[in-house]
């Protein structure tokens, strides 16, 4: 277990799935209103890069409310659906995660900080793989921590 454990993060999964992660925190970093999902699908933020800083947020304002206004119809759904496992018994029912389309993971205050959190484990256990090496050039230079070599 302890050897599994010692490779889980060098494995080709792994570095796939945090490749994606940093390329998604990189998008959520340059263009933050991707955040909200009633402006990222098209709705009235279809074309978010050509508003006024005014209308940018009240958009961004109006995505909040609805953003709100759908979690506490889903905590009034869960409510109800709990009260509904206790009646039925907790046999056969599946077990879900508290943000199963990622919502909460993509409201992040820091997205590039975030990112470092996948970009750490890759640079130090696959250096070799030009895509992590691309990555991590990527995030450095949006946080704008140069290598010391590179001020001289």
């Amino acid at each position: 277990m302890i050897r599994w454990e010692n490779t889980l993060r060098s494995h080709p999964f792994f570095a796939r799935a945090a490749l994606g992660a940093i390329k998604t925190y990189i998008q959520l970093s340059d263009k933050p209103h991707l955040a909200h999902g009633s402006l990222a699908n098209g709705g009235e933020g279809a074309d978010f890069d050509s508003m006024s800083t005014a209308d940018r947020k009240k958009a961004l304002k109006k995505a909040k409310r609805e953003a709100l206004k759908q979690q506490e119809k889903e905590a009034a759904e869960r409510a109800a659906k709990k009260d509904e496992k206790k009646v039925i018994g907790d046999e056969g029912v599946k077990k879900g995660g508290d943000d199963p389309k990622g919502e909460k993971l993509a409201q992040t205050v820091d997205p590039l900080s975030d990112a470092m959190k996948f970009l750490t484990p890759l640079l130090e256990l696959s250096p070799q793989r030009l895509e992590v090496q691309l990555q991590g050039f990527e995030v450095f230079l949006r946080r704008s921590m140069y290598p010391p070599t590179w001020g001289r």
